[in-house]
């Protein structure tokens, strides 16, 4: 009995044994599933080098026979619905291809939804596919047959149409898609281009960049704010050409004032829906690369709107437009502090404002208003402390001069203004100069040497030839008072090349063509001056020193 209970025992244990071992081989191979072994135990051969390539050749082969295909059987699919929807069935209710349509949808909802654990990639496109024929659907009751159900342009047309763009809108926003949004906004702009109402377009393309910059906010997708920004300008450009959508004839149809009322609040929508985000970051080239879209397409629009347009309502549309824009770059400034897009605005506003003007005056009154804007622009480049206006303002304030010289064939005294400009121009810059962080003073030298080379050039044409010489000394006089209330080496020294340039005047010019008497009181006259200047440098110097040595001594 004892011997039975041993044996069995022994049995047992054997057994115990080979599970365990059994045990331990599986969990080797799952530790190293690669160091498996043949049946006689020699190793396992390495693979060939030719694997990763045939698993790159593969993937793509995956990759065009799961993705690509989707992608085209869905695009075609949906083709073919539409054309089955469009197709003029006769004797048939109007309404009931949009009824089939909806039939269509729902069922391609429902398969989206049945196969989004299976098949989830085949299941968004059909989503999306899904999304376009709804819309689409509601779109047949008005159009693509000889006896449309309804009216797009009736009550209940524009209500179902709408109704459908805001189902595809909020179908996007659950899903959080950027390809389904992109065709939520086309959607939008559809409704707004075949509604069939101008009205109705003017308060749906606003609206269309309220949402585009909300959706730009809440999902930071670059791309999908230019599609909504380009495809609402280009929806406000058909509605100001008769919408030949519609099977109009191309004309420019809209008042330039009304074209203007519908293009600038979408610019003000994009402008402002852009600064209302959750997170303020540092700005970067997107930021204005947004602002340049908004500003090229937008006032270019409005710009082309208007140029047909007469003098009054020319100057009311671009003032506006330049109010609008300056706004936007003080809404930039104060509530982001953002270089770029603040410039873009800004200059966009200036170049509005300079255009007005020049719709408004005639040569050479033109060149004095454009002068007196420079020192706007420069008086707000101080306050948003933007380095980039001051010097592009500068380029525009030369060519303006440089514009006057060829356009001015008899001097009038018009020139004396842009002296007096440059001179104010020159101490904003330096009354301000921290705000800027200027590191150097370039900017104020240039704007001083265009005020050094202005008053003589326009006292050589406006005083009489015997009298340059003394009007130049006079000119030397008012640096050198200058230089007394501003305390500013700067007006000195051009004080001084004043005089130098008056001595060589007449050395070279007095001598040859003054009277002699006037020739002996331009050397007297100037003589005095040199001088005067002398002693009272002499006499500074004197002060300087000895309040210098006074110091030492102490």
């Amino acid at each position: 009995m004892d011997q039975t209970v041993l044996d069995r025992n022994i049995a047992t244990m054997r057994a115990m044994i080979a599970q365990l071992e059994e045990r331990v081989s599986l969990l080797e191979q799952r530790l190293a599933p690669d160091r498996g072994s043949s049946p006689d135990n020699a190793p396992v051969a390495a693979e060939p080098a030719s694997e990763p390539n045939a698993s790159a050749g593969e993937e793509l082969e995956y990759q065009v026979g799961q993705t690509w295909f989707a992608k085209a059987g869905i695009v075609v699919f949906a083709i073919g619905v539409v054309l089955l929807l469009t197709f003029p069935f006769q004797g048939v209710p109007p309404f009931l291809p949009s009824v089939v349509g909806i039939v269509l949808v729902a069922a391609l909802f429902y398969l989206s939804r049945f196969w989004a654990s299976t098949f989830p990639l085949l299941a968004r496109y059909l989503f999306g596919a899904g999304m376009a024929l709804l819309y689409f659907s509601v779109l047949r009751l008005c159009y693509f047959s000889a006896a449309p159900a309804i009216s797009a342009s009736s009550p209940a047309g524009i209500v179902l149409l709408i109704t459908s763009t805001v189902i595809n809108i909020t179908l996007a926003i659950r899903r959080q898609s950027h390809y389904l949004l992109a065709l939520a906004l086309t959607c939008f702009a559809a409704t707004a281009l075949l509604s069939g109402s101008t009205l109705i377009a003017a308060v749906l393309l606003p609206l269309l960049a309220v949402f585009t910059s909300v959706a730009r906010n809440r999902y930071p997708h670059q791309g999908l704010f230019f599609y909504g920004l380009t495809l609402t300008y280009a929806s406000s450009y058909l509605l100001v050409m008769n919408n030949p959508l519609l099977a109009r004839p191309i004309q420019l149809i809209a008042s330039p004032v009304e074209g203007a009322a519908l293009v600038l609040p979408c610019v003000a929508a994009f402008g402002c829906g852009t600064l209302f985000r959750r997170e303020h970051r540092p700005e970067d080239w997107t930021q204005g690369a947004e602002a340049f879209a908004n500003v090229a397409l937008g006032y270019i629009l409005v710009a082309w709107i208007s140029r047909s347009a007469d003098t009054g309502p020319f100057l009311a549309i671009h003032l506006l437009s330049s109010l609008l824009m300056i706004g936007l770059a003080v809404a930039c400034w104060t509530r982001e502090r953002s270089v770029i897009s603040t410039f873009m605005y800004a200059m966009a506003g200036y170049f509005a404002l300079s255009v007005a003007i020049i719709k408004a005056s005639t040569s050479p009154d033109l060149f004095v208003w454009l002068a007196l804007q420079s020192i706007v622009v420069v008086g707000t480049a101080v306050w948003f402390r933007s380095r980039f206006i001051v010097v592009a303002n500068f380029f525009i304030y030369l060519s303006i001069i440089i514009g006057y010289l060829v356009a001015t064939k008899d001097e009038s005294g018009v020139i004396l203004g842009f002296g007096v400009v440059a001179l104010v121009s020159a101490r904003i810059l330096n009354w301000k100069k921290h705000r800027l962080a200027l590191k150097t003073e370039a900017m104020r030298n240039a704007y001083l040497g265009i005020a050094f080379l202005v008053f003589p050039y326009a006292a050589y044409f406006l005083v009489p030839r015997q009298f340059v010489s003394l009007s130049w000394i006079a000119i030397a006089g008012l640096y050198y008072a200058l230089n007394l209330v501003i305390k500013s080496p700067k007006y000195r020294w051009m004080g001084h090349l004043t005089l130098i340039l008056t001595v060589l005047y007449v050395l070279i010019v007095g001598i040859i063509q003054l009277e002699p008497g006037l020739r002996i009181v331009s050397f007297l006259a100037l003589a005095v001056a040199l001088l005067a200047v002398s002693m009272v440098f002499t006499r500074a110097r004197a002060r300087k020193s000895a309040a210098m040595a006074k110091t030492d001594g102490r």
